[in-house]
């Protein structure tokens, strides 16, 4: 791909990637969850939404995995055995991402090698239920919320937040505000005209020369 392709990939990097399968029943599950992240501080890749019209969708895929800090895996039987969703699981494995698997179904995962391999990475981790007419929505977002923010995530969005809710006479600040240092002693005259002391060292050797003279 173009450098101008990889770039336009490097945009719409974020912290969190939603990794889900492809399957038009899921997207508007994925859709909502990354929203609701979004309004509690988390920044979230999703490729239907971040990926540039135009540009190498794989490249932007990979990039983005690259750069995340976690990731979250929609669990679906559609997924553990989707090529594309197990490739991003595994690669976030392997570069020792955060991952939080998110079920949206109960899964069997006796049904191929390709599924079984899933359930070996997340064996040891939280699963989160999100399962509809079984689980309450609510109460699922706010243990993940709670997972990621245990891992460091969303904090940099949480100061962005604050931030953007600070007003100084009326007016939001465009940057964070800066520290001030207290109690540091005053400049010395030489400090600020650097050469003066030569000048009056000249001066003084030359009335001594005067003096001499006299």
């Amino acid at each position: 791909p173009s450098s101008r392709t990889v770039m336009a990939g490097v945009t719409s990097t974020k912290e969190i990637f939603l990794s889900y399968s492809r399957d038009d029943a899921i997207k508007p599950f994925v859709a909502s969850l990354k929203h609701d992240l979004e309004q509690n501080g988390f920044s979230v890749w999703l490729d239907i939404e971040d990926i540039p019209d135009g540009s190498d969708s794989r490249a932007c895929t990979g990039i983005s995995l690259h750069s995340c800090k976690g990731l979250i895996a929609v669990i679906s039987n559609s997924y553990v055995t989707s090529r594309y969703s197990t490739s991003e699981l595994y690669a976030a494995d392997a570069d020792q991402k955060h991952i939080f698997p998110v079920f949206i179904e109960d899964v069997d995962f006796q049904r191929s090698q390709k599924s079984m391999g899933v359930k070996y990475v997340i064996g040891g981790l939280e699963w989160l239920y999100f399962r509809s007419g079984f689980d309450n929505y609510d109460t699922s977002l706010t243990k993940l919320t709670k997972g990621l923010k245990a891992q460091g995530l969303g904090a940099v969005q949480d100061i962005t937040n604050k931030l953007a809710g600070l007003k100084v006479g009326g007016l939001v600040p465009s940057a964070p505000p800066v520290s001030v240092l207290h109690n540091l002693p005053p400049p010395q005259y030489h400090d600020i005209y650097p050469n003066t002391q030569e000048s009056i060292d000249d001066d003084d050797d030359e009335d001594d020369e005067s003096d001499g003279n006299d």
